[in-house]
């Protein structure tokens, strides 16, 4: 086990330990020509789905008809 020593734990940490793991998003988007599988990461659900729409108009599709979706993953502490 190891101990750690107040000086030790940054600002961030305090939080993590009191507002539980922090979670990221995936964003998983299909191209609908290539057929391949994009992934991004994303600190907010709001950043991933906004990934998903600017792809949708890149590739000048409805974003209802990519093969997308959001991800959460938390981080362990």
């Amino acid at each position: 086990m190891t101990t750690v020593q107040p000086e030790e734990i940054g600002a961030d940490d305090v939080t993590a330990v009191m507002d539980g793991p922090e979670t990221i998003y995936i964003a998983t988007v299909v191209n609908p020509t290539g057929g391949n599988q994009i992934m991004t990461a994303h600190r907010t659900s709001d950043g991933a789905n906004a990934q998903i729409e600017e792809m949708a108009r890149l590739w000048s599709t409805d974003r209802d008809a990519l093969d997308a979706d959001v991800l959460p993953l938390p981080l362990m502490p």
